[in-house]
């Protein structure tokens, strides 16, 4: 067999009996032969959980099943082969690793990876069995699992293991989903991975495990991170999840995906779970610029009164000091009027842009309704260099209106409050309007700004 042509120059009797009982029970499958050579009381588990049991009787019953679940095994090849003795006993531990192939030559065989251990105990003439596990590993077993695949009894062993893969290979194509398969630890060590997957993050298999030092949990957005909790947690539980997250792509940018995951044992008894992922970022941009377009106006692109009460109130949790001021445009029904109602959305596009550039980003910059205003100024209560900035948009926007509706005559007017109280957005609004109809029913034109009442 393909056992012998690897005989190391170190092999013992014990290594021969082993190598031997192998030949007769996956290429002879001689039942008198492996009959002899284990204990009446035999403990056993072959291939499969369900061949398992203890006694001779057992064995015998369940060894045709065993044989037909080995039927396309043609030859072997024993790796990591150690044996122990007991001292003062005649009790022998084996472990090893053995390739056993569905063909008779190595190279385009199926190949199915085993773990074996076995307790031999020596008699006056030879060995017996007294204790046998073989564990075999294939990783399609996972993807069986995820995909929720059968096979009939009576056919698996006809479907080879090339022709398992090829399965595999066509279904995850056909899936519009990545699959990514980790072990159940907090960092998601990686285990399986389509090509599905590194098409949707745009990496090679080498460069993301190299990447992400084949740890999952490091392609997932720091924000992100808390995630992992709640998929473990989740999975305390239940056998599946269902989340939202972004992770890396290989130039740096962050994607959405939805991962539906189930968990998993894999052939060697280690929890994992394999994950269906889905690049939802087109949908989670759409739901951003919906839910943003319900808090801004449409013309200005200043945040309407909705956004301003949202975010204003968000802003009051938190800030020490603020500013808040109301602002109205003067004769602005006469642009309208003279103009035209083309110029007063001008108009109207011109003032949202100038306070934009006027302050701070993260200043909030607000379209109440017709011809009114608003601002709110986070941490600034210097009201000397409030009204000297105030003075500067006045003046610029009556440039404008000089250059093209000077018979409008139109201006602007603030009135505003500082203050440190959390309050509000309506009732800082209250005030400040009523500050802005001082100054609209004397001057116009100008600003007036009061600490908070």
């Amino acid at each position: 067999t393909m056992e012998q042509l690897h005989t190391s120059n170190n092999d013992t009797d014990l290594r021969h009996f082993f190598h031997t009982f192998f030949t007769y029970y996956l290429i002879d499958k001689h039942t008198d032969a492996v009959s002899s050579m284990v204990a009446d009381d035999i403990s056993f588990i072959l291939s499969k959980g369900t061949f398992s049991g203890y006694k001779k009787s057992q064995f015998l019953t369940l060894l045709p099943k065993a044989f037909a679940y080995n039927i396309a095994i043609k030859s072997f090849q024993i790796t990591q082969y150690q044996e122990t003795h007991l001292p003062n006993s005649n009790i022998s531990h084996i472990f090893c690793t053995m390739e056993k192939y569905e063909a008779n030559k190595l190279c385009d065989a199926d190949t199915i990876t085993s773990y074996i251990t076995m307790t031999v105990m020596q008699t006056k003439h030879s060995y017996v069995i007294s204790q046998l596990h073989i564990s075999d590993i294939e990783n399609t077993s996972v993807m069986n699992n995820y995909l929720g695949l059968y096979f009939a009894p009576n056919t698996i062993h006809h479907l080879n293991k090339k022709s398992r893969n090829e399965l595999m290979k066509v279904l995850s194509e056909m899936l519009p989903v990545g699959i990514i398969g980790v072990f159940l630890d907090y960092d998601f060590s990686l285990f399986v991975i389509n090509d599905k997957m590194l098409e949707m993050i745009d990496y090679t298999y080498e460069e993301y495990l190299e990447a992400t030092h084949e740890q999952f949990g490091n392609s997932i957005h720091p924000e992100d991170m808390y995630i992992v909790d709640e998929i473990l947690n989740t999975l305390k539980n239940s056998d599946s999840y269902d989340v939202e997250y972004r992770i890396r792509r290989k130039d740096g940018s962050y994607i959405w995906i939805h991962d539906m995951g189930r968990k998993i044992i894999t052939d060697d008894g280690r929890e994992a779970i394999i994950c269906g992922l889905i690049d939802i970022t087109k949908r989670m941009e759409d739901i951003h610029n919906l839910y943003h377009e319900t808090l801004t106006d449409p013309l200005t692109k200043a945040y309407n009164r909705k956004g301003a009460n949202l975010l204003v109130n968000q802003k009051l949790q938190s800030t020490h000091s603020y500013s808040f001021l109301a602002m109205d445009i003067d004769n602005f029904k006469s642009v309208n009027d003279i103009y035209g109602h083309a110029m007063g959305d001008e108009l109207l596009v011109y003032i949202s842009k100038l306070l934009t550039t006027s302050f701070r980003e993260s200043d909030i910059i607000i379209r109440l309704g017709g011809d009114e205003f608003a601002l709110f100024l986070d941490s600034c209560s210097n009201k000397k260099i409030l009204e000297k900035k105030l003075n500067t948009i006045c003046k610029l926007y009556k440039e404008k209106v000089l250059s093209c509706c000077p018979n409008s005559h139109s201006t602007l007017s603030f009135g505003g409050v500082i203050g440190t109280k959390n309050i509000s957005f309506e009732e800082l609004y209250l005030q400040a309007d009523a500050i802005l109809y001082k100054i609209k029913k004397t001057t116009k034109n100008g600003y007036l700004i009061k600490d908070l009442q």
